[in-house]
C-alpha cells in the first residue's frame, strides 16, 4: 500500500503501523475471564485457569482412583466449567 501510493507521509505510515499492531494484539491477546462459583467457596471469584487447574486435578484423581463418586464429581465439574466458559464467551 505504501509503495503504490508514494504521497504517504511518515506520520500516516506510523498511524497505519500502530493501528495494524493494535489490531493484531486484540486478535491474539488472551482474555482473562472471571467466573463466579458459589457452590464451592461462597462468592469467591475464580479465573478460568483456576477452573481448568481444578478440572485437571479431578481428572487425575478419577483416572487413578476410578470410583463412581470420583467419576460423577469430575463429570459434574466438567459440565459446570463448560457452561461457565460458554456463558463468558457470549458476554
Amino acid at each position: 500500500m505504501w509503495i503504490t501510493e508514494p504521497d504517504f507521509t511518515v506520520d500516516k505510515m506510523v498511524k497505519d503501523l500502530v493501528s495494524g499492531v493494535q489490531e493484531c494484539v486484540e486478535k491474539t491477546a488472551t482474555m482473562r475471564i472471571q467466573l463466579h462459583n458459589t457452590a464451592d467457596h461462597g462468592s469467591t471469584v475464580h479465573t478460568v485457569s483456576a477452573r481448568f487447574k481444578e478440572l485437571w486435578k479431578l481428572k487425575k484423581k478419577r483416572r487413578l482412583r476410578r470410583s463412581p463418586a470420583n467419576v460423577a464429581r469430575y463429570k459434574k465439574f466438567l459440565d459446570e466449567t463448560t457452561a461457565m466458559v460458554r456463558e463468558a464467551e457470549r458476554s
